[in-house]
């Protein structure tokens, strides 16, 4: 399978044409590998469909706590590692709560955002800046994947699975998978099984 989109190397500062990141969830700073350079994740999305995704030992993390307050934090970090690290347009990938830790950002600064892929998002579309601000992602479309019942999202987290009846439910474009795994969408046999990889690179979805 030949490689897609296009990515220009980093030397210090000098500006990218475009940078994917990966957005852990709560409690994966430690613990979750995917979003690691090096892991089987991180391998296997570089070599097939995102060659520009972040390879530093510097890679964007944030604290993973289980609060409201971290979760802000989070996305203070976000815009300002974006602002360390620049490029044209950023892309990301991101599970769990680290899905709103990307919405939140794109209401507090972080702009230039090319692709929104969220895997098993919560979504709280009454909590203030947790519906993503479409006007800073071009196209504006949101990637939702995940599974047909996640326990963790409904029940402990006691959110939503999609944006339906929010503002931006217009803008979603959401695959949900089988089963009730809340990592199911990053892992890579699921990206095979479901041609994963070809939605999000298929720049021909509607806006």
């Amino acid at each position: 399978m030949a490689k897609k989109g296009s990515h220009t190397k980093q030397k210090g500062n000098q500006m990218a044409n475009s940078i994917t990141v990966l957005v852990h969830g709560t409690f994966s700073r430690e613990t979750g590998r995917w979003h690691r350079p090096g892991s089987r994740f991180h391998r296997y999305i570089r070599q097939y469909y995102f060659p520009d995704v972040y390879c530093g030992t510097d890679f964007f993390t944030w604290s993973g706590d289980a609060s409201d307050a971290a979760r802000r934090k989070g996305a203070e970090s976000l815009v300002d590692w974006c602002k360390t690290h620049p490029a044209k347009t950023y892309n990301f990938i991101s599970h769990s709560h680290g899905t709103n830790v990307v919405n939140l950002a794109t209401n507090n600064g972080l702009t230039d955002v090319g692709k929104l892929i969220h895997m098993s998002p919560p979504v709280w579309p009454d909590k203030p800046g947790y519906l993503p601000n479409l006007s800073v992602v071009e196209p504006k479309l949101i990637y939702n994947f995940h599974p047909r019942f996640d326990w963790i999202v409904t029940v402990l987290a006691r959110a939503n699975q999609n944006y339906d009846g929010s503002s931006v439910d217009h803008y979603e474009e959401e695959f949900v998978l089988p089963g009730a795994d809340h990592w199911a969408p990053v892992r890579v046999f699921n990206w095979r099984r479901y041609n994963i990889g070809e939605i999000v690179t298929n720049d021909q979805l509607r806006s």
